[in-house]
């Protein structure tokens, strides 16, 4: 079984991780569904640092009170 973290952002493939031998229960998987990918929803690196990085890099040089 293969987890790909996808960013919810840019649709990247922000990483994957392989699980041998991992077979899930229940969850309506059978047959050879079991062997399928799953997909994780996430936000990249860049996205989150577009996102989260401080007043430096957005519109306002300064905190806006509310």
């Amino acid at each position: 079984m293969t987890l790909l973290f996808v960013c919810e952002c840019c649709d990247a493939v922000a990483g994957q991780l392989h699980l041998p031998g991992f077979i899930p229960t229940g969850g309506g998987l059978t047959g050879s569904a079991r062997q399928d990918i799953i997909t994780v929803n996430t936000v990249c690196d860049d996205c989150r640092e577009t996102i989260f990085a401080g007043y430096d890099k957005t519109f306002y040089s300064q905190p806006v009170i509310n």
